[in-house]
């Protein structure tokens, strides 16, 4: 009996000591050789999909930010690859598409300040123009004024026989040379009272009127 717990004994530490080995000469390296495998397939996974993923994610980041000239660094033929050549073609339309919205700004605004200066010219020749016809207008309802008022005073005198008298035909001629006159004189001073009124130096004068005899010697 002793002999065989003894041969148990020692079975059993064989068994063990075997076990032992095949672990540190087996196992342990075949764990080693896979962590190390997982690791490169890890690196790998992080250099084609992580890596180029993270570039992408900063630029739009940038075009965000208005960095219009970043280019992003993936040539991959692949379908990372071609978003990448999709990303960096939008920028380069995008900086195409702002050089143009720029330059036609930059003509518009030019167009624009050119016609501000021709209409600032026109105005100011326009505004020119209208004080002479102002002028012109006070000049001449007054230079038209006085020989109507010449002609006006001598046929009053007529009328009223200072000259001498007349016969009935003559003074209905004079009578109608006079109303004439009156009503020439009506329409200087209307081109009279338009220079004042565009020169803003119309006077006013208020009072109470008779609408019923006013309208009556209209009509």
């Amino acid at each position: 009996e002793g002999i065989v717990l003894k041969l148990a004994e020692t079975l059993r530490r064989d068994i063990s000591s075997s076990i032992q080995h095949t672990i540190w000469t087996l196992i342990i390296p075949a764990s080693l050789l896979i962590i190390f495998i997982a690791s490169i397939i890890g690196i790998f996974l992080a250099s084609q999909i992580v890596n180029p993923v993270q570039k992408l994610t900063e630029g739009v980041r940038e075009i965000g930010k208005g960095n219009l000239n970043f280019h992003i660094a993936i040539k991959r033929k692949n379908e990372i690859g071609e978003l990448a050549a999709s990303f960096n073609q939008m920028s380069r339309d995008l900086i195409k598409s702002h050089q143009e919205l720029y330059e036609y700004s930059q003509g518009l605004e030019a167009q624009v300040k050119e016609r501000t200066k021709e209409l600032t010219t026109a105005n100011a020749h326009l505004k020119e123009l209208d004080q002479l016809k102002s002028e012109f207008l006070g000049l001449a309802s007054h230079q038209i004024r006085t020989p109507i008022s010449v002609i006006k005073g001598y046929a009053s005198l007529l009328l009223e026989g200072s000259l001498g008298s007349l016969g009935p035909e003559m003074q209905k001629a004079i009578d109608r040379i006079f109303r004439s006159g009156n009503a020439l004189a009506l329409i200087v001073d209307d081109f009279l009272n338009i220079s004042r009124i565009e020169q803003g130096k119309m006077k006013y004068d208020f009072a109470e009127v008779d609408l019923s005899t006013l309208v009556s010697s209209v009509v």
